[in-house]
């Protein structure tokens, strides 16, 4: 696993380079958090989705969250029931999001991230 750090004037953050879920524990293993929500897209989830729940769930408490693929799903409709979802499953400040896709998928999270209890942290797989 290749690791780049990012600094900018307001902090600094490691970028994990890897071409396989293998390295996955060991990327996650300084973070805490109370809950992580996955969230990811219906093409994303019949491939990877149930391999990185298992993962993630040796250390944490896991739910996810998964959207109709495509950009049509990009809309505050869906970030409205995402957000109803954080609220049932009961995230709080010290919870987690997880993006589990790309382009679409870390749009949809980061802002649900962004504005969920004035934001709480969001990490892109």
């Amino acid at each position: 696993m290749r690791t780049l750090h990012i600094t900018t004037p307001d902090k600094s953050y490691p970028i994990y380079i890897n071409d396989s879920f293998s390295a996955l524990e060991a990327a996650f293993e300084n973070i805490s958090a109370s809950k992580v929500c996955i969230v990811t897209d219906t093409n994303v989830e019949k491939i990877y989705l149930e391999n990185i729940k298992t993962i993630l769930s040796k250390k944490y408490n896991v739910c996810s969250f998964v959207f109709e693929a495509g950009e049509n799903s990009k809309n505050l409709d869906v970030i409205r029931e995402l957000l109803g979802t954080l609220c049932d499953e009961r995230l709080d400040r010290k919870s987690l999001i997880v993006a589990l896709g790309g382009g679409v998928v870390g749009d949809m999270a980061g802002f649900a991230a962004s504005v969920y209890m004035r934001g709480i942290p969001f990490v892109q797989i």
